[in-house]
C-alpha cells in the first residue's frame, strides 16, 4: 500500500476548507452532525464529516495521514458524491497544477 502524498495531502485540506467555505456561503451549518448551530469551518468539516466517513470505509484507520494514494481518491469520491446530493456541492478535487499556482503566487 503506497503511504498518501504531501500533494495529496495539501490538495485534500485544500479540498475540505473549500467544502466548508462553501457550505458556509450557502447558510449551512454543522447540526446534521451535531445538534447546535456551527459554522462549518476547515477543522470541523475534516472532524465531523470527513473522519466518520474515514473510519466507517476503513476501520483500522483513524487519520488522513493513515490513508494510502488510492483510498485517498476513494474517500474523496464518496464525500463528494454525498455532498453534491444532500447539500448540493460538489468541489473539484484540486490538481497538482492548481496547489503549485497556490504555492506559487
Amino acid at each position: 500500500m503506497t503511504q498518501r502524498t504531501p500533494t495529496q495531502n495539501r490538495a485534500l485540506h485544500l479540498w475540505i476548507r473549500r467544502l466548508a467555505e462553501a457550505m458556509d456561503s450557502a447558510g449551512m451549518d454543522m447540526r446534521t452532525t451535531i445538534k447546535v448551530p456551527i459554522r462549518p469551518t476547515e477543522s470541523n468539516v475534516k472532524e465531523e464529516m470527513v473522519k466518520p466517513v474515514l473510519e466507517a470505509m476503513w476501520p483500522e484507520k483513524h487519520s488522513t495521514t493513515d490513508l494510502s494514494t488510492a483510498q485517498i481518491g476513494e474517500l474523496y469520491e464518496v464525500m463528494n458524491r454525498f455532498t453534491a446530493e444532500k447539500l448540493n456541492i460538489s468541489i473539484p478535487f484540486p490538481s497538482e497544477d492548481e496547489l503549485m499556482m497556490r504555492d506559487n503566487p
